[in-house]
């Protein structure tokens, strides 16, 4: 992957629509491509950064498949800017919608 330090402190910046994500704008990304950060992963590794923070996974070149997945961990009042609005993990406004067990995730809609 590779990560851009401090661009979390920039706050939300404009952003682009491509066809299954959202790009940061040129103007926001392309002065700052000079400080961009490196950082390789060995299997079962995990990265943890806010989701302000500019980042961008690479293409995948070694022939082999690779997965990823990501968890979104988020104020559950503030929009996900996606359709699913996702899982409780804590609520001191709904105690009763949070999600508390592996079956309850695997079977809760994310509507």
């Amino acid at each position: 992957m590779q990560f851009i330090a401090g661009t979390h402190k920039v706050g939300v910046v404009p952003h682009e629509s491509r066809e299954h994500y959202l790009e940061i704008a040129e103007q926001e990304l392309t002065p700052r491509l000079k400080d961009v950060l490196d950082v390789s992963t060995d299997p079962g590794d995990a990265v943890l950064f806010s989701n302000l923070l500019f980042h961008q996974g690479l293409p995948n070149t070694s022939g082999k498949i690779r997965w990823s997945f990501g968890f979104r961990y988020q104020d559950a009042r503030q929009p996900t800017l996606r359709p699913e609005r996702g899982h409780l993990a804590r609520s001191q406004a709904n105690p009763d919608g949070v999600v508390r067990t592996a079956e309850q995730w695997a079977t809760a809609s994310f509507g």
